[in-house]
């Protein structure tokens, strides 16, 4: 087996194994929690929307820069 298929292996069972402990925890968490967590998992993602849009505007802003410099 090529060390290639076993990372890719390695990283699909980490994967599930974190999929299943989550699952286990969502499940037996009383509902306040489970709130939270879904808080926390918004906020997370909200965070990573506002950088990547942060992100994306100051490369078009450059991107105009640059057009304009060359113009």
């Amino acid at each position: 087996m090529n060390k290639k298929k076993l990372e890719h292996g390695r990283k699909v069972l980490e994967k599930e194994i974190q999929n299943t402990m989550h699952n286990a925890l969502w499940q037996n968490a009383p509902i306040p929690t489970r709130h939270l967590m879904l808080f926390q998992y918004n906020d997370t993602m909200m965070e990573i929307r506002k950088y990547s849009y942060i992100y994306v505007y100051i490369t078009a802003k450059q991107a105009v820069e640059k057009q304009r410099i060359s113009d």
